[in-house]
C-alpha cells in the first residue's frame, strides 16, 4: 500500500467517514488500485531510468497554502509523483498570502492554495494566471447537540440574524476565527454579514451591526486557523457552547472520540460562504505543472480519497458521499466583489464588532538579547503593534487598535520594567502610542533570564484584570531566545498553574521560539495553557507577531 494511505492523522481527524462506518471493502481496494494506476500513469513509475522534471536536479516547486491544509499532507508525496518535481509547502494567513503575491508574484510561490479564493482575487488578481476548485466545505455554526435541540435546530436550522440573537439572549460562548489571518474568518464574516444585510445589493450602510455584534459577543476562544480552533476546543470544551468553522472540520471532529458532547452541524436558512480551495497557478512558467496537479486532484480516485480523509465535499460528479453530506449542498452565498468593501467591513469588524483585546507582552530583554541583533527585531516587532507598517495589509491589521489594552513585562534574572497602557484613554491614541514606543525605544539587554517568575506576575496580573473589566479578551505573548536560569523552572510554574481554579486556566499563553529558546519546553508551556506555539527561528519575528494578531 503506498505510504500516503498512512498519514498519522491529527488526534482529532482520527475517524473518517470511511473508518468509522465500513470495514475495507472491495469497492475501497478498487479505489486504492485506480489511484495507484493513476500514479503509475503521470509519474512514470514504469521507466526508473528516464528523469523525472527538475526532481533529480533539486528542482522544488513551492505551494503558498492555506493553514487548514495541512491534513491533505498525506498526498504530497502522490503530488510530487505526478507533477514531476518536490514540492514545498508555504502555510501562510489569507492576508499574509495576499500582500506576498502583491509584492513578489511568482518569486514568492509557484502556485497558491487558499480555502476561499475571494481575497486574493480582490487584491492580487493581475498575480494569478489561472484557478481552479479542487473541493468544497461551507461555513456551518457548530452547537452542542443538547442545546441545538432544545432550540429545535436540529431539526429546522436558524438564520444568521436567529443565531446572534440567541447567542446575545443566552450569552453562548462561542469560538471563533480572526477573519484578519484567517479563511475561515474571513469567510464567516462576510457569511453572517452578507446574510444578515438590510437590503441588497450589500454596501457598508446597510449592515446589520446591532445582529453583528450580538454575534461576535459570544467570542470566548479566538484562533488564527480553523484546525487550530477546533483542536483548542476540545480542550476547552467545557467552557463552550459551539463554534463557528468548516463543515468538514466539525463532522471530522464529531466523528472521533475527543468530545465528550456531540456537535450538531447547522447550515444556516439564509446561507453562508463557500470554501473551494482553488488551486491558483502563480507562475506562468509552471502551466504544464500545473495542469498535471489539477488532473491528478480532480481525477475520480483523488476526490474519493478526499471526501473518505476529510469531509470536504468533491467538485466531481459520481464521488461516493457519507450520509452526512447526501443532502443537497447547502445555498451558497455570492462573495464579495469589491476590495473596498471587503477592507471597509474588515474595519468595522475590528473597531466595533470584536471583542477588544487585553495583550500581555512578557519579554525577554537578558545579555543574550544583545547577539545577532536579536534586540534590533524585537523593537521593529514591537513596532508594528503601533503601526509602523502601513503599507501591507497585514501591517495594517497588526497595530492596536483605539479599543485595545497592553501590557509589557520585561525580564532578564528578575523582572525589570513593566508598561500598561489604554488606547482608549482620555490621553488620546496618540499620546498613548507614544509611551508605548518610548518604552519600546529604552529596551536594553542586560542579565540573565527568569522565564517564570514574569510569566507567573503576568497571569496573575491578568487574572486580576479580569475580574475588573470581564468585557475584554485576555491573552499572553511569551518572547525568550534562550533557556530559564533565573528563579522558578517549568515544572513550578506547571504545579502552578494547574492548582489554580478551573475557570483561572483559560488565558492563552502564544510562545515564541527565538533563537536559542527550549523549543520543547516553549511547546510544552503552550499546550499546558491552550496557546500555541510560534517558529521566529525559520521566519521573522514581525512576521511572527503580526500572525499573533490574529489570536488576540
Amino acid at each position: 500500500m503506498p505510504a500516503f494511505f498512512a498519514y498519522p492523522y491529527r488526534r482529532f481527524l482520527t475517524a473518517s467517514p470511511a473508518r468509522r462506518r465500513r470495514a475495507p471493502t472491495r469497492l475501497n481496494a478498487c479505489v486504492a488500485l485506480a489511484l495507484c494506476a493513476v500514479l503509475v500513469g503521470l509519474a512514470g513509475c514504469g521507466n526508473s531510468s528516464s528523469p523525472r522534471g527538475g526532481t533529480q536536479n533539486g528542482d522544488e516547486l513551492v505551494i503558498m497554502a492555506s493553514n487548514g491544509l495541512k491534513d491533505l499532507e498525506f498526498l504530497q508525496k502522490p503530488m510530487e509523483a505526478a507533477v514531476g518535481h518536490k514540492l514545498r509547502f508555504d502555510y501562510v494567513g489569507t492576508v499574509e498570502m495576499a500582500d506576498r503575491l502583491r509584492n513578489s508574484g511568482a518569486s514568492a510561490a509557484d502556485f497558491a492554495w487558499p480555502a476561499s479564493g475571494f481575497y486574493l482575487r480582490l487584491n492580487a488578481a493581475p498575480k494569478i494566471v489561472a484557478s481552479e476548485k479542487i473541493m468544497l466545505s461551507p461555513v456551518v455554526f457548530a452547537l452542542k447537540k443538547p442545546r441545538a435541540e432544545d432550540l429545535g435546530w436540529d431539526e429546522k436550522p436558524p438564520t444568521w440574524d436567529e443565531i446572534a440573537h440567541v447567542v446575545g439572549r443566552d450569552n453562548l460562548a462561542l469560538g471563533m476565527t480572526s477573519p484578519i489571518v484567517s479563511d475561515l474568518g474571513l469567510a464567516a464574516l462576510f457569511s453572517a454579514g452578507l446574510a444578515t444585510a438590510n437590503t441588497a445589493p450589500v454596501e457598508v450602510d446597510n449592515l446589520n451591526l446591532p445582529e453583528l455584534k450580538q454575534l461576535y459577543s459570544g467570542t470566548r476562544l479566538i484562533g488564527g486557523s480553523a484546525h487550530w480552533l477546533a483542536d483548542a476546543y476540545v480542550k476547552q470544551e467545557n467552557r463552550l457552547d459551539g463554534m463557528i468553522n468548516y463543515e468538514s472540520i466539525v463532522l471530522s471532529l464529531d466523528a472521533g472520540t475527543q468530545l465528550g458532547t456531540p456537535l450538531t452541524v447547522i447550515h444556516p436558512r439564509d446561507g453562508s460562504v463557500m470554501a473551494d480551495y482553488p488551486l491558483m497557478l502563480i507562475n506562468p512558467a509552471r502551466r504544464i505543472e500545473y495542469t498535471k496537479l489539477l488532473a491528478f486532484l480532480r481525477s475520480p480516485a483523488v476526490q474519493q480519497q478526499i471526501v473518505d480523509r476529510t469531509w470536504r465535499r468533491p467538485v466531481l460528479a459520481g464521488t461516493r458521499l457519507p450520509k452526512e453530506l447526501e443532502a443537497k449542498l447547502p445555498r451558497s452565498l455570492a462573495e464579495p466583489a469589491r476590495p473596498g468593501f471587503v477592507d471597509a467591513v474588515l474595519d468595522i469588524y475590528q473597531t466595533q464588532m470584536r471583542i477588544p483585546g487585553h495583550s500581555y507582552f512578557v519579554l525577554d530583554v537578558s545579555g543574550s538579547m544583545a547577539q545577532e541583533h536579536r534586540m534590533d527585531e524585537l523593537k521593529a516587532a514591537l513596532r508594528l503593534l503601533s503601526g509602523s507598517d502601513q503599507t501591507s495589509l497585514a501591517g495594517r491589521y497588526a497595530r492596536f487598535l483605539p479599543r485595545e489594552k497592553a501590557d509589557l513585562t520585561t525580564f532578564d534574572s528578575h523582572i525589570v520594567d513593566h508598561l500598561s497602557v489604554d488606547f482608549a484613554s482620555p490621553d488620546g491614541y496618540d499620546k498613548t502610542r507614544a509611551r508605548f514606543e518610548d518604552f519600546v525605544d529604552a529596551l536594553e539587554p542586560k542579565g540573565g533570564t527568569a522565564i517564570y517568575d514574569a510569566l507567573q506576575a503576568t497571569y496573575q496580573q491578568a487574572l486580576k484584570d479580569r475580574k475588573q473589566q470581564p468585557n475584554y479578551y485576555p491573552s499572553i505573548v511569551l518572547m525568550t531566545d534562550g533557556e530559564s536560569s533565573s528563579g522558578s523552572n517549568f515544572e513550578a510554574f506547571r504545579d502552578w498553574y494547574q492548582a489554580l481554579p478551573d475557570t483561572a486556566q483559560d488565558i492563552p499563553v502564544y510562545t515564541i521560539m527565538f533563537g536559542d529558546a527550549d523549543s520543547e519546553e516553549m511547546k510544552s508551556l503552550a499546550e499546558l495553557t491552550g496557546g500555541r506555539v510560534f517558529d521566529a527561528t525559520s521566519s521573522s519575528l514581525s512576521a511572527v507577531f503580526k500572525e499573533i494578531r490574529g489570536y488576540q
